[in-house]
C-alpha cells in the first residue's frame, strides 16, 4: 500500500468529494495526463490536498482501479479513481497544511525546505509520500494546533 498527497483543489472536492481525477494526456487516449498518477492503486491511501487555500481535507481509501469518463459535466475528459474517508478532521474542520509544513517542529522528507514548500507541489497532480510523512499528516488531522475552520464548504458528504 502506498500513500499519497494528491493536489486538487475545493471546487473540484465539491463537484465529485467520492472521487480524484486527472486530466487526459491527448482527447480521446485513456491515460492521464500526468503519468504518476497511473501509479496510485486500489486500496492506496489518498491525503486530499486544496491548493489555492492550502488545507488538507482529510485522508481517504482509493477503493476502485483507475477508470475513464469520456464527459464529465464538471471535469470533462478524465481518468479518475473513487474514493472514500477514512480520517477525516472534526467536523467544520480543515488541516492547515501551510501551518504545519512551515511549523519548526515538523520535517517533511518530500519538502526538504519549509520556506519553499509550495513549489514541491507546484505542476504535481500527486506525490508519493514515505510512511513518516504520511504519519505526520494522520497524526496533524486531529491536532487542535493544526485545524482550522473549514472555508465554508460542506466536507462532511
Amino acid at each position: 500500500m502506498n500513500r499519497w498527497l494528491i493536489v486538487h483543489d475545493l471546487q473540484a472536492f465539491r463537484q465529485h468529494s467520492d472521487m480524484i481525477g486527472n486530466s487526459v494526456r491527448r482527447l480521446g487516449e485513456n491515460k492521464p495526463r500526468f503519468a504518476r498518477f497511473e501509479a496510485i492503486r486500489k486500496g492506496d491511501l489518498a491525503v486530499y490536498y486544496a491548493k489555492g487555500d492550502m488545507v488538507v481535507l482529510g485522508i481517504f481509501e482509493i477503493v476502485s482501479e483507475i477508470a475513464y469518463m469520456p464527459n464529465d459535466p464538471y471535469w470533462g475528459e478524465v481518468v479518475f479513481y473513487k474514493i472514500k474517508p477514512v480520517i477525516l478532521p472534526p467536523a467544520g474542520k480543515v488541516l492547515d497544511f501551510k501551518k504545519l509544513v512551515t511549523s519548526p517542529d515538523v520535517h517533511f522528507e518530500a519538502i526538504p525546505s519549509s520556506e519553499r514548500w509550495g513549489s514541491y507541489l507546484q505542476g504535481r497532480a500527486c506525490i508519493l509520500l514515505t510512511k513518516g510523512d504520511y504519519e505526520i499528516i494522520e497524526s496533524a488531522v486531529s491536532r487542535v494546533e493544526f485545524l482550522k475552520k473549514s472555508p465554508g464548504h460542506n466536507y462532511d458528504k
